[in-house]
């Protein structure tokens, strides 16, 4: 058996040093130093992600559809997305907060959610495996909040429906202390 030599089985070619192609006419402009890299590197995502809810969002439900989107593993898979009025991408339900959404709202429904208002927020809470990353979560609209006057959505209403309320704790009742111990007991 003729022996072979790791390069002989793998193709090795070297790596070439490139040239930059950036012309010497374009001109760059500086980003300020204050600038957040979030904001600095915009996110292409087409749905809403965590970073764009570093500020609560209030938003109007409009529409859910299923969508394919592209999955960690590099497949695609059919999910659950929410569309929202106004310039706010759509989000990517998952089943968390689908059942929120059917505690928050009170729709059994999709057609129930529509024009049904939510506030939107990052939780950096969420959990991956064993790895604290962050994510969207969902909660109800404060009942006494009004929407400002400058706001592009005017059909705003409070919900309907209000969260349950905890049940209250049953009062425990303890035996007598008035029965006389027996001091007979030989333990």
């Amino acid at each position: 058996m003729v022996e072979t030599r790791w390069r002989d089985r793998v193709s090795y070619k070297p790596k070439l040093k490139r040239k930059s192609k950036m012309s010497e006419d374009r001109t760059s402009i500086p980003i300020n130093d204050d600038v957040p890299l979030d904001m600095a590197v915009p996110s292409k995502s087409k749905y809403l992600s965590k970073e764009d809810c570093a500020t609560p969002i209030l938003a109007q439900i409009y529409i859910m559809t299923t969508d394919e989107v592209e999955v960690d593993n590099g497949g695609v898979e059919q999910r659950a997305v929410l569309h929202f009025h106004g310039d706010i991408k759509p989000l990517i339900v998952n089943n968390t907060n689908k059942e929120l959404l059917k505690l928050i709202t009170g729709a059994e429904t999709v057609g129930q959610l529509r024009n049904k208002s939510i506030v939107l927020y990052n939780d950096p809470t969420i959990m991956f495996g064993r790895k604290m990353v962050g994510g969207i979560r969902i909660r109800a609209v404060k009942a006494n909040y009004a929407p400002p006057a400058t706001m592009s959505n005017p059909t705003y209403a409070p919900p309907e429906t209000e969260l349950p309320r905890p049940r209250p704790t049953p009062e425990i009742s303890y035996p007598s202390t008035d029965v006389p111990f027996d001091d007979d007991i030989p333990y």
